[in-house]
């Protein structure tokens, strides 16, 4: 056990966590752009929606958070950055363990990246269709969430490469998709607190 925790100490220690609270900050930029793209979003899919279906979506609120958070992916991938302006090509696994403090602190910023992604979308397939179904009963929401990460990112490094627009890495994917389930799990821990907190209340 000591030696375990020697190691998460070692692994925390190159990471340059200055770094990665400076590429934070620098991001923050695209909030407003990628708050104005999610609402073009969000108004063109209930209205495409209300014409098939006659209805809105359930959880608007939820489902905007979930755009917006899209969207800012968008930006801070692809649209920030002018095409043609990278064009590496990586499929190694692991090697950011060896690379230095800089690429410890990618790894953890591709973690990030992918949380909110995976933690909305896991509370939206909770309310999803018929809807009131909890995480207990509907077993696959975990499931369809990790491998619905895994296929965006997918999709992002995809993109990269036709546009040069950013280093395709098979360790993005790979770190990405931890994001995803590190989200899954906090949609799973928030669930169950708000379960408990309902049960005080009915008792009291």
């Amino acid at each position: 056990m000591r030696y375990k925790l020697w190691k998460i100490q070692e692994i925390w220690e190159k990471i340059n966590t200055e770094m990665v609270a400076e590429d934070i900050k620098e991001v923050m930029q695209y909030l407003f752009p990628a708050l104005w793209l999610a609402v073009g979003l969000f108004a063109a899919f209930c209205l495409l929606l209300y014409l098939i279906k006659r209805r809105m979506p359930r959880s608007p609120i939820l489902l905007f958070l979930f755009f917006w958070n899209n969207s800012m992916m968008a930006y801070i991938s692809i649209l920030c950055r002018p095409p043609g302006s990278r064009d590496r090509v990586d499929w190694t696994l692991f090697e950011f363990l060896n690379r230095g403090p800089s690429a410890m602190a990618y790894a953890v910023e591709n973690v990030l990246f992918f949380i909110p992604f995976g933690f909305l979308l896991s509370l939206l397939l909770q309310k999803s269709e018929r809807g009131q179904k909890s995480f207990s009963e509907n077993n696959f929401w975990f499931l369809k969430s990790v491998f619905c990460g895994m296929m965006v990112s997918i999709i992002i490094e995809g993109t990269q490469f036709i546009t040069k627009c950013g280093f395709v890495q098979a360790e993005d994917v790979m770190m990405n998709t931890v994001g995803t389930v590190v989200g899954c799990i906090l949609a799973a821990g928030w669930w169950l607190v708000g379960v408990s907190l309902k049960r005080l209340k009915i008792e009291d």
